[in-house]
């Protein structure tokens, strides 16, 4: 029996985009938006730079309603820096995004320490936060949360066939329906 080639994450991910997440069948949201109002800034001191060695602070954010978000917003990584000079645009990557840097030698110190409270305890043994504030926003901010299951149809029903222009996004009780006809 032939094995059918598999789609590429690349290729879903195109579709999911192309659709913006929305079934093509039923219009269905496939994912999940909830309204944010509140920040949560940890702040811990005595995280050792991996680079100069030098004892310095970093920070991780979170939300009330949806826990540890990743800062892919610059209007809420531009309050936070206002406040944490070490916190600001990362020079290390073609994409602007927020992150924690060295306050002695400005080395990035690490994407997950914004998202992970549990990788800064395990990785630095720091045991609690020296400061946490909660800051009310003063914008709503919508997070994007996590994706609801969803299927890639094949149109012409050849699962070889990967080409975008014949796949579609699906929720799965649409691909369902679609294949008992």
């Amino acid at each position: 029996m032939k094995k059918r080639k598999a789609i590429s994450n690349e290729i879903s991910r195109e579709i999911w985009e192309r659709e913006k997440g929305i079934c093509e069948n039923c219009k269905k949201q496939l994912f999940e938006v909830i309204e944010l109002r509140k920040l949560r800034i940890k702040v811990y001191d005595e995280h050792t730079c991996y680079s100069c060695g030098e004892l310095g602070n970093v920070l991780t954010l979170d939300v009330e309603g949806c826990g540890i978000m990743w800062l892919d917003d610059n209007r809420i990584g531009e309050l936070v820096r206002r406040k944490y000079p070490f916190f600001y645009p990362s020079k290390y990557s073609k994409d602007v995004y927020y992150a924690n840097h060295c306050e002695y030698c400005d080395k990035l110190q690490g994407d997950w320490h914004i998202m992970d409270d549990f990788l800064i305890h395990e990785h630095d043994g720091l045991k609690e936060p020296i400061n946490v504030e909660i800051i009310e926003l003063p914008f709503v901010f919508d997070s994007y949360i996590e994706d609801l299951p969803y299927h890639i149809h094949h149109i012409d029903k050849n699962p070889d066939n990967n080409s975008p222009d014949n796949l579609m996004l699906l929720c799965p009780k649409c691909h369902r329906e679609i294949h008992k006809t």
